[in-house]
C-alpha cells in the first residue's frame, strides 16, 4: 500500500487494512443483493439528510450535513450538487450509519435559484441512484442567502 493510498483512506475515514472476515461479509452482502435482483425484487436504498449547519464568514459560507443511510444495505455516497457546486463524497455507509460532510464551501448566493440539490449514491452492485433534495435559504442582512436546511424530498431515481 502506497503513501498516497494510505493518506486517501485516512482522509475519507476508511479502514487502512481490511481483514479477511470483512471481505467475506462484503461478499455475502453482494450475494444477498444479487439474490434479491434474481428474485425480481429491486431494493432502492433510502438516504436522509439528518442535520444541516451553515457557518458564515464574510461573504462566504460553509455548509455541513449529516447524511444517513436509512436502508438495510451498504451504500457508497458518490457526490452531491449544492448551489451549483459538486462535492465528491466517495464514502461507504453501512446500514443505518451516518456521517458528517462539508457539502458546500464558497460565496453565498444572491438569490434562491439553487432550491434543489442532488445526492448521487450507489449500492454494492454498482447500481446508481439520485435523491432530490430541497434547499431552504434564509436571507442575510447584506441581501445574500445562506442555506438553512437541506432535506431529501424524493423521489429517489434509479439513474443507471
Amino acid at each position: 500500500m502506497g503513501f498516497f493510498s494510505t493518506l486517501n483512506k485516512i482522509i475519507h475515514g476508511k479502514p487502512l487494512f481490511e481483514s479477511e472476515t470483512q471481505k467475506e461479509v462484503d461478499n455475502e452482502k453482494v450475494s444477498e443483493q444479487t439474490q434479491a435482483l434474481n428474485n425480481g425484487r429491486k431494493t432502492i436504498p433510502m438516504v436522509r439528510v439528518e442535520r444541516t449547519e451553515c457557518h458564515n464568514s464574510g461573504n462566504n459560507m460553509t455548509v455541513r450535513c449529516e447524511i444517513r443511510n436509512d436502508s438495510s444495505l451498504d451504500i457508497e455516497l458518490d457526490k452531491i450538487r449544492v448551489a451549483g457546486i459538486v462535492r465528491e463524497l466517495d464514502t461507504r455507509l453501512r446500514p443505518y450509519e451516518s456521517r458528517e460532510f462539508i457539502v458546500y464551501s464558497g460565496k453565498r448566493p444572491n438569490n434562491r435559484s439553487y432550491g434543489v440539490a442532488e445526492l448521487n449514491y450507489k449500492d454494492l452492485l454498482g447500481d446508481y441512484f439520485q435523491a432530490r433534495c430541497a434547499v431552504e435559504f434564509k436571507q442575510e442582512p447584506d441581501k445574500t442567502f445562506s442555506i438553512y436546511r437541506i432535506k431529501v424530498t424524493g423521489p429517489i431515481k434509479d439513474i443507471q
